[in-house]
This record gives C-alpha cells, sequence and structure tokens, in this order.
C-alpha cells in the first residue's frame, strides 16, 4: 500500500490539531462535570434539565473516544461513531429548547427519536429564528434550510455503517490484494477524515456547549464568558487546517 513521500508536514498538522480538539472536548466535559456535581439532587427526575444534560455526556464520551480513534490513525471505521456523534448533537439541542416538548417526552419514555423527527423540530426551530429576524430587520439568509443540510450531512455519514461499496473500497489495497485492517498506514487518507472530522466536532463544541448554556442559565455568563471565546478558537483550528487541507500543503497522495 503506497504512502505518502514527505508526511512529516501532514502528522504535525494532525497531531497539533487533534491535541485542540482533545483540549475543546475536555473544556465541555469539565462544564459538564461541574453542573453534575454542583446541582442539588434530581439529575434522574423526569425533567428537561436531566435529559439534555444526559444527552450531553453522552455525545461528548463519544467525541472523545473519536479523538482517541483518529489519534491512533483510524479512518474508515469512525464513520459509525461520526454518524452517533452527529445524531447526539442534534438531539441534545432540540431537548435544550423549551418549545420542543414531544420528543422530550418520547426520549424519557425510552422511546426511539427518529431523524425525520429531529429534522422536523431543527425546521420549526429555524423558522422561529428566521421570523425573529425578519421582525428585526435581519436578513435570515439560508437558515430555513436548516432541515435539508442536515438530511444531505446524515445521508453521507449513513454510508460507512450500511457498508457502502465507496467506502469500502477506500480500505482496499488492490495492488496487494489486501486491506486496512486497523490503524490507516496511509497519512493523506488521516488527512482526509481530520478534515471531515473538524465541523463534526465544530458542532459538537456548539449544540452541546449551547446546551450547557441553556443549564447553567441565561444570567450565568457561561455563552459570552465561556462559550463564544472557545468556539471562536475552534473555528479558527477548523479553518486553518481546512485552508493546508484544500491547497495541498498536507493530505498531498503519493504520486
Amino acid at each position: 500500500m503506497a504512502l505518502d513521500p514527505e508526511p512529516e508536514r501532514s502528522q504535525k498538522a494532525i497531531a497539533s490539531t487533534l491535541d485542540f480538539y482533545r483540549d475543546a472536548i475536555g473544556w465541555l466535559a469539565d462544564r459538564h462535570a461541574t453542573w453534575g456535581i454542583d446541582t442539588p439532587p434530581g439529575i434522574d427526575s423526569e425533567d428537561r434539565e436531566p435529559a439534555v444534560w444526559k444527552v450531553a455526556g453522552d455525545v461528548i464520551a463519544q467525541a472523545t473516544a473519536l479523538v482517541d480513534q483518529l489519534e491512533d490513525g483510524y479512518t474508515q471505521q469512525t464513520l459509525p461513531l461520526i454518524r452517533s456523534i452527529h445524531e447526539g448533537s442534534r438531539l441534545v439541542a432540540v431537548l435544550a429548547n423549551p418549545e420542543e416538548d414531544a420528543i422530550l417526552r418520547s426520549w424519557l419514555a425510552n422511546k426511539e427519536i427518529k431523524q425525520s423527527e429531529l429534522r422536523k423540530a431543527q425546521e420549526r426551530e429555524a423558522k422561529r429564528v428566521a421570523a425573529e429576524m425578519r421582525e428585526a430587520g435581519i436578513d435570515p439568509g439560508n437558515i430555513e434550510n436548516v432541515a435539508e443540510l442536515s438530511r444531505t450531512i446524515y445521508g453521507r455519514l449513513s454510508k460507512g455503517p450500511h457498508h457502502y461499496r465507496q467506502v469500502v473500497d477506500e480500505a482496499v489495497d488492490f495492488e496487494a490484494r489486501t486491506m486496512v485492517y486497523g490503524p490507516d498506514p496511509r497519512i493523506h487518507r488521516r488527512v482526509d477524515y481530520l478534515a471531515a472530522v473538524g465541523p463534526i466536532l465544530q458542532e459538537v463544541l456548539l449544540l452541546v456547549g449551547d446546551a450547557l448554556s441553556f443549564l447553567y442559565g441565561p444570567n450565568s455568563g457561561f455563552y459570552v464568558e465561556q462559550l463564544r471565546p472557545m468556539a471562536k478558537r475552534m473555528e479558527e483550528v477548523v479553518e486553518t487546517f481546512d485552508q493546508l487541507y484544500v491547497t495541498g500543503v498536507i493530505g498531498r497522495p503519493p504520486s
């Protein structure tokens, strides 16, 4: 299986980017744990706040596992976990929305939450926000297309867990008649996956972070003083890696 001719630059970019992602997810975990410890007993009650806290913690744990797998060099095998993280991020956003009650009740009753239900809830929230923006004289842009964008992302992420040929073939070395069974020796493929994962982990920070802001309350200063600066730094890291990737500075396949 052909390897990258000059992988050092890609390896350094992978390592530094994953270091930040680990710090960002750890930052979320610390604040998530603090709320659970400092909040009066009742995290197992049939209320919105404990539900938000539990699902947020589950997403944080999965995001931590994803960073571990990427550091170990796994690529295609991470797709089922990436899809689960995307699903969980969207679920926690809906659970933290006081305007949405039906999905909360279904989750508390241990019922399946279908992706179509989450998309409809996202669409309702997007329309509410768009209406408020128009009333304030602000152009909402494409905000109301959120459900369609989510459907597209979910469809792409589903190809791995459903073993589409396109995804399976990525792990095949046709010349050597073998496959990648563990960590991927191809640095350019590791770069490919990290470029794709960046927006997913950014989504985790924003949606889980916003859910924590809901838990801490509007007067806590959590969003402005804590989440906003971290979200800005995450945006910079994702954009920097993406720029290196799209310009071919890193991740060039062997010729």
